[in-house]
This record gives structure tokens, C-alpha cells and sequence, in this order.
């Protein structure tokens, strides 16, 4: 027998190990797997996802990342919601062995809710345009939850006075609580009633809706009369199918416990009407206004309360995600012009920072995501109580998106014209009302304007400059429209929450003038300015002159988030033509202007001559 050399055994170990390499890259592989096993158990918590295990790396892929975050937030389901599976996938890599692995997590709901107490807190109302009956509001707590809760049938009834709770009818079943009331025109028999009816199904954990107008109408009438002289003289609308939300989608929960409770921040959005806001701060509940919040003077005291001392629980955060979420989702009026499927997924850059437990992150990352809304109808109001001397700022354009960076660099650009506004001047024939809003005051200034006009033999044509006009209350539009023409003013809409379209016709006490009219238009002229370039053009009662305008379809809502930002938002109420097609994006002129001629008068009387003699 011959004897092997220790020296050729090595060698031929050496070679055997090099050869099936392979095989000992798979085993690592399923080492490293066995080592994972802990992700196909139930979850309370986000487990930990190792970027390596034994030499072996691992890259991760998250797919439902507003529900289990790569950064370690786990944003569980509601208890009636029960478990809910998430999916995970790792890419497993060791030499040149690759392996896909695909783990199905099982997320557990948070526990049943339990009311630990309840506590009447003072209410006091600032608002200017309504005056509100109650002065108390009883807040709840759960059990292991920092959300604060409210009984809905108490909430409505402290807000009496700038709601309509005295026409509010309520039915109250085993699991579900029906409110409903009724639009009636018992001084005109051509309208019928219009019933506006929401159930809360608390065992489903589902609000269901029979029209979104359920919400604005249910505003009471503000102090100011911006309607003066105007007069519904028709109304028809073309209603949808039910809406329902599913509540568990977005992590809320109602709670039926010897009172109808949901979370405070949801019961506000729901049912503060569409021109107020309840806003809670851990002490007190105040009222506001919108017209108060868009100004945001005198706020300050919101944020006076021992939150400035406390860090903002992990609930709360979770809870503002979640409300952005839903609030965006189904009430906010661009969606669908912005092509946005989920504004869960929209808001998922912003998710970490808004989990942050230092106050400035968090409401930094509510700032920046406003501004990257891209609307001039959306901005950040003021922070919460949690970092109240907060107050982020643009501190350059670069920081706007690309329309309201343009919009903003125009106002800038032609700062010497708008700061002129409101004013009147003539060129030839022509007289030229400049307005860079709309308020109760401006149909009374309009008409002076109009009646100096008059007094002028050499005036035959009039024209409304909104160059620097960026909109305001609507009854002002409607009443100046009706000094341009005796005809019944048409208000053409479409809801975004439930796709309804209305017409409602008004007629104005203000004679019309004997003028040729004309708009002036720009890249600026916004909201309630475009949605008069809108009227005057289905109606064919102006010419405009311009630019295409800025545009501005939604009336403007507020979104109270539970940490305590504030922020304006277009509202689901979408101005149309008279073809029910959104104005959002502007309207072109008959009439074209260069931007550089849009300070001149001697521009634009040229530009009217030419259009005029052709």
C-alpha cells in the first residue's frame, strides 16, 4: 500500500472546500434565515431587521411603511380592526450567493378601549364671526392611549351658535348614532328640503355620509353678512351614492361606552362646520374662526398651557399622521387634480420627522410638507403648544414648489403696481378699478368707483384690474357681478369628497352699469378673482385681458392636527365652469398681454383698441 504525502491531503481538502463553496454559502444563507424566524411571530412592537447575520448582508424592502416603518415605528390597527398581515422582503447575500426571502408579519391591534375618566374643561370662544352658547366641554381619557376623546352629542351641543345644532335630529340605535337635519325653503314651494344625514356605526367603526354637504352646511350663519343683497332665487343638485369612511383605516376608533365618543381632533374636523374650529391644548377649549386663523393675529394664547412643558406623546404623533392621512384623503379638494392615490404614501417622506420626539422636527416636517403641497391655498398656519415660540418661515423661493414659487416671484416682480391697489385711474375711455381682494367692504368702494365713472362723459369702458388680486369672500363677487349685468348670477360646483354637482342661481339688488367691461388677469390672479374671470366668461359679460390666471378652484378650510398645528388647506369644494370642469389650473384671456405690459395702461388700451377694430 502506498503511502498519500500529508502534503497531497491538504491540498486535496483545500481543493474540495474551494469546490463546494457554493453549498457552504447556501448553508450560511439558511443560517442566517433561521436566525429570522422571530418575524413570523405576532407583533406589539416593530422587530429589529438586522442589516447582517454571521457574515451574511441583508437588504430590506418595506411595502406598507405607514403601517410598519423601516425606522422602527409600528403603526398598529385598532382593536375592532383585529390583526392585520404586512409584508416584508430581504435580499440575503453572502459571497456571490444571492437569496430573495419573503416574511408575512402578523401586526396585533392595540388593546380595547377603556375610559379611565372624564373631565369638563373650560371652553372660550374668540371667534369673531359666531358666538358660541357653551362654556364647558368634557374631555375623555382611555386607558394606555393619549388621545383625548369627546362624546359627540356633547361636543355638538357645546358648539351651539356656530353650528345649527338646534335644527339637529338624532337617532339612536343599539351600535349606531344617525344625525340628521334638513335645508328647508318654506318661503319658496320650487325648492325641495334637502336632507343631510351621517350615521356612526360603532360596532363597524364606519361614518357614512348621504352628502358631503353634510359638513359646510352644517355652519351657522357668520356675524358679517358677506350675502347682503344677494337672493337664491334656484338650486339644483345632482347627488352621488353614500360615502362611507372606514375609520380603522386611518387607526381611529370610536367608542360606545354610555356616551357616542370619538377622538377630539376627528369630532372637530367632522363637525365644527366649515368657517369654525374647536382647538384643545391640554387646559382649555377655544373657538376660533377661519377668518381668524388666516390672519393668525391673536392666537397666541392657543398655546398657553403645561403641554410647553411636556414632550408630545408617542400617541399624538402616531395620531397626526393619521389625521393628515384621512383629512387629505377626504376632504381636501385637489386630490384628484394632483393625481394623488394615497396621501399616505404621499406623506411617507415625512413620516420619521413627524415621529420625532423633539417638537421643532416635528413641526418642521408639517411646514415642509405644506410647502411641498404646491398650493397656494395650502400653507402652515402656526405650531402647537409643544414648541410654541415655533414659527418656521421661507427664508427662500427655492423652498416653493414650482407653482407657488411662481406665483410668488410675479407678486414680487410687480410689488410697485399691487401696492397701489385698491385705487382707480383712467387711460382715454377706459376706467381702471384696481382690487387685490375681496371683502365686505369692496362691493360699497366699487361702486363709488363705478359712479365717479358714470359722472365721466369720456368713460365708456371699465376695467377690473386683478393683476395683484389673490381672491376673498365670494357674496363680494357675486355683488359686484351685479353691476355688470341684470341677468341671474349662476354659482357652478363640484364636490371632491362625493363627486355631487350643484348650480345655484342668485339675483343682486345692484343695478347693472351701462359699461363695456374688461378683466385684467396675470399669473396672480387667484381664488375668488378667478372664479369672477370664470362667471364673466360663461356669461359672456367681460372680455379678459391678460395672462392665463393663476386659478384657485377650492374655498379654503382649516386642518387642526393633534399636536396643535394649524394649517389652511383647499377645502373639498370645487368652483367649476358652467361645464362642472374645475377652474383650479386658470383660465386663458380672449385677449393676450405680455407679463411686462401688465403695469401699463397704455398696453393694455392699446391691446383693447386692437381687439376692438379687428
Amino acid at each position: 500500500m502506498k503511502r498519500i504525502s500529508t502534503t497531497f491531503l491538504l491540498g486535496l481538502i483545500l481543493t474540495l472546500i474551494v469546490a463546494c463553496g457554493g453549498v457552504d454559502d447556501e448553508t450560511r444563507i439558511e443560517d442566517a434565515l433561521s436566525e429570522l424566524d422571530y418575524l413570523e411571530e405576532d407583533h406589539e412592537e416593530a422587530p429589529d431587521f438586522p442589516d447582517g447575520i454571521g457574515g451574511v448582508d441583508i437588504e430590506w424592502r418595506f411595502f406598507d411603511k405607514h403601517i410598519l416603518h423601516p425606522e422602527g415605528f409600528l403603526n398598529r390597527p385598532v382593536a375592532s380592526g383585529g390583526e392585520e398581515e404586512v409584508t416584508v422582503e430581504a435580499t440575503l447575500t453572502y459571497n456571490d450567493t444571492t437569496r430573495e426571502e419573503s416574511f408575512s408579519l402578523s401586526i396585533l391591534p392595540r388593546a380595547p378601549l377603556n375610559v379611565e375618566g372624564m373631565e369638563s374643561v373650560p371652553l372660550e370662544d374668540l371667534a369673531n364671526e359666531y358666538t358660541v352658547k357653551g362654556d364647558a366641554m368634557d374631555i375623555y381619557t382611555m386607558e394606555d392611549l393619549a388621545t383625548p376623546y369627546v362624546d359627540v352629542l356633547d361636543f355638538l351641543k357645546t358648539l351651539d351658535g356656530a353650528i345649527r345644532y338646534e335644527e339637529l335630529e338624532f337617532e339612536e340605535n343599539e351600535d349606531t348614532l344617525t344625525i340628521y337635519y334638513e335645508e328647508t325653503f318654506e318661503e319658496d314651494e320650487e325648492f325641495d328640503d334637502e336632507l343631510y344625514e351621517m350615521t356612526l356605526d360603532f360596532e363597524e367603526n364606519t361614518l357614512r355620509v348621504n352628502r358631503y354637504g353634510f359638513f359646510a352646511s352644517l355652519s351657522e350663519e357668520t356675524e358679517t353678512d358677506f350675502g347682503e343683497g344677494l337672493e337664491v332665487v334656484d338650486y339644483e343638485v345632482e347627488l352621488q351614492d353614500d360615502v362611507v369612511i372606514d375609520l380603522s383605516d386611518y387607526r381611529f376608533e370610536l367608542h360606545d361606552d354610555d356616551a357616542y365618543l370619538m377622538p377630539f381632533h376627528l369630532a372637530n374636523l367632522l363637525f365644527s362646520g366649515n368657517m369654525f374650529d374647536a382647538y384643545y391644548n391640554g387646559e382649555k377649549v377655544f373657538g376660533v374662526d377661519t377668518y381668524q386663523i388666516m390672519d393668525n393675529i391673536g392666537l397666541h394664547v392657543l398655546n398657553d398651557s403645561y403641554w410647553n412643558d411636556e414632550t408630545m406623546h408617542k400617541d399624538m404623533r402616531y395620531d397626526t399622521f393619521n389625521h393628515l392621512a384621512l383629512s387629505f384623503d377626504h376632504f381636501y379638494g385637489l386630490k384628484e387634480d394632483y393625481e394623488v392615490e394615497s396621501y399616505y404614501e404621499e406623506f411617507l417622506p415625512y413620516f420619521e420627522d413627524i415621529m420625532s420626539e423633539d417638537a421643532t422636527t416635528h413641526y418642521d416636517a408639517l411646514f415642509d410638507l405644506a410647502l411641498d403641497a404646491d398650493d397656494p391655498h395650502t400653507s402652515y398656519v402656526r405650531s402647537g403648544p409643544f414648541d410654541p415660540h415655533h414659527s418656521p418661515t421661507v427664508d427662500q423661493l427655492e423652498q416653493l414648489g414650482e407653482r407657488t414659487r411662481a406665483f410668488n416671484e410675479f407678486m414680487i416682480s410687480h410689488m410697485e403696481h399691487c401696492g397701489m391697489m385698491p385705487e382707480k385711474d383712467t387711460h382715454n375711455n377706459l376706467g381702471v378699478i384696481r382690487l387685490d381682494g375681496f371683502d365686505e367692504d369692496t362691493p360699497g368702494l366699487v361702486e363709488e368707483y363705478l359712479d365717479a365713472f358714470e359722472d365721466d362723459a369720456e368713460i365708456d369702458s371699465v376695467v377690473f384690474d386683478f393683476t395683484c388680486n389673490t381672491g376673498g369672500v365670494l357674496g363680494a363677487v357675486y355683488q359686484i357681478v351685479g353691476f355688470m349685468t341684470d341677468e341671474n348670477i349662476e354659482h357652478y360646483s363640484r364636490n371632491a369628497g362625493d363627486g355631487s354637482q350643484s348650480v345655484l342661481t342668485y339675483t343682486s339688488e345692484n343695478e347693472a352699469y351701462d359699461f363695456e367691461f374688461y378683466i385684467k388677469t396675470s399669473p396672480a390672479t387667484y381664488s375668488a378673482a378667478n372664479f369672477m374671470v370664470s362667471i364673466a366668461k360663461d356669461m359672456d359679460i367681460a372680455t379678459i385681458v391678460g395672462t392665463s390666471s393663476q386659478g384657485g378652484a377650492a374655498s379654503v378650510t382649516t386642518n387642526i392636527t393633534p399636536a396643535g398645528s394649524i394649517f389652511v388647506m383647499s377645502s373639498d369644494n370645487i368652483l367649476t365652469n358652467m361645464d362642472h370642469e374645475s377652474i383650479e389650473l386658470g383660465l386663458s384671456p380672449h385677449i393676450e398681454l405680455s407679463e411686462n405690459d401688465l403695469d401699463s395702461n397704455l398696453a393694455l388700451y392699446e391691446a383693447i383698441r386692437d381687439y376692438e377694430n379687428d
